[in-house]
Formats: C-alpha cells, structure tokens, sequence
C-alpha cells in the first residue's frame, strides 16, 4: 500500500511540475509516507508445537518526532475540522484535498489516497 501511496503522490507532483498554469504563487507541501517494514518472527527454534501460521508477524514504522493529528479521514473527502484550526493545519488539508482531486482525475476515477495523518 505505501508504494501505491507513494505512486499516487508523485502523480500529484508531476501535475505540478507540468501544469500549464507554471509554478504556483506559494509554497507547495512536500509530503512523505512512512515506509513500514515486516518483520517476522524467526521459527527456526520454536518448539515443534508452533506452526508456520502462528508466527508473530509485527509491522515496524520509523518515529516520528512531534505532535501528529489525522488530517482527512478514510471515510470522507473532507478535511476533519481540527486539522483546520490554524493556518498551517488549513494550508496542508487544502493541498491534500487537492490531491485527492488530482488523483481521482489522472487514474480517471480508478484511485486516490483517502486517509491522510502526520
């Protein structure tokens, strides 16, 4: 899913970097997605009584230092309202908002990122 996710952003800023319009008046966001990782248990010295299929299976994330808060949610396009009480928060939803809107229009409605936090 993070590589999709990646995908999908660069289709955003290719947009950008293309657009017919030249470069906007403001700072464009870069965003980022945090590149998770698997990590497996190793069943190598378990006891015979473990199976493959009971393996602890953890998925590790980098930390990430500073205040997080959900930006737009999964179950709508909209921005939530509390990531909009100040003007970085609103400036940051407004190109995210944006690019759902490019996304949805270069994959010709086929997919854009719908859950966005950090």
């Amino acid at each position: 899913c993070s590589q999709w996710a990646s995908a999908l952003m660069s289709i955003v800023y290719e947009f950008i970097v293309h657009s017919e319009h030249g470069k906007p008046p403001f700072a464009i966001p870069t965003v980022d997605f945090v590149l998770p990782a698997l990590a497996l248990e190793d069943m190598s010295s378990a006891p015979p009584t473990r199976t493959p299929q009971s393996r602890q299976v953890i998925m590790l994330e980098p930390y990430l230092d500073g205040p997080w808060r959900k930006l737009i949610n999964n179950g709508s396009a909209l921005p939530l309202t509390q990531a909009m009480a100040d003007n970085q928060g609103r400036v940051l939803c407004d190109f995210l908002v944006f690019c759902q809107h490019v996304q949805y229009l270069e994959t010709r409605g086929c997919a854009y990122i719908s859950d966005f936090q950090g």
